[in-house]
């Protein structure tokens, strides 16, 4: 019976722990902290360079964003380099993932920029060992248009200290800049015990009593 009441209580205790996801970044700047606007579209897209001291699994990507100044259907791809090189290759590129960017009224607004925050690729899987990686924000044209046309936030709490900028029309290829961009890269997500609330405690303790009474009653000769 004592190994009975055991079960119950490690069930009941099981059933009662709630559990909340969160986040575990392997690249996190923090939000920026300012209002000042770097442009990314296709007269200047930006790359980071970041390093891994073990194997790790991306699950997402997001940069944060400013003001989406397409009123038509705009995307961007993340695309994942080995090495402290950016390119534009797509052959040569580990992963890379294409995502639509919103142009509701909350990314862009006619009285003005309106400052949105993170925004990105979500359910990725990729699979990467120890090593150094570059990533870049590339705008894609899309059924004639110039791809995405908006802006990344400068001032990040904690950027990075390789960043890279291109512009095309300067035909000079990649540069190192000091961009301070706000850029999160997450590589799992885990499950985090919470304390249960009183009430679902007093419901827990409330079975137990019964328990012991009817072991109690079960014992009498």
């Amino acid at each position: 019976m004592a190994s009975t009441i055991k079960k119950a209580i490690l069930a009941a205790s099981i059933a009662l722990t709630s559990f909340q996801a969160q986040a575990d970044y392997i690249v996190d700047t923090g939000a920026p902290t300012s209002k000042e606007l770097w442009e990314l579209s296709y007269v200047q897209q930006f790359a980071v360079t970041f390093d891994l001291t073990s194997s790790q699994t991306i699950t997402s990507i997001e940069g944060y964003f400013g003001p989406n100044q397409s009123t038509f259907k705009s995307y961007l791809s993340f695309s994942l380099f080995a090495g402290d090189v950016p390119s534009h290759s797509a052959w040569t590129a580990l992963n890379r993932a294409t995502i639509e960017m919103p142009t509701t009224p909350g990314w862009y607004g006619g009285d003005g920029p309106t400052y949105t925050g993170w925004y990105g690729a979500y359910g990725l899987n990729w699979s990467i060992g120890p090593g150094t990686y570059t990533l870049v924000l590339d705008p894609i044209a899309y059924q004639g248009s110039l791809g995405y046309q908006g802006a990344m936030v400068q001032n990040a709490s904690s950027p990075l200290d390789r960043e890279w900028s291109y512009r095309p029309n300067d035909a000079v290829g990649w540069v190192a800049s000091d961009l301070n961009l706000g850029i999160r890269i997450a590589n799992s997500v885990v499950t985090l015990p919470t304390v249960p609330e009183p009430e679902n405690l007093a419901m827990l303790l409330a079975g137990l009593g019964l328990i012991g009474i009817a072991t109690r009653r079960k014992q009498k000769p």
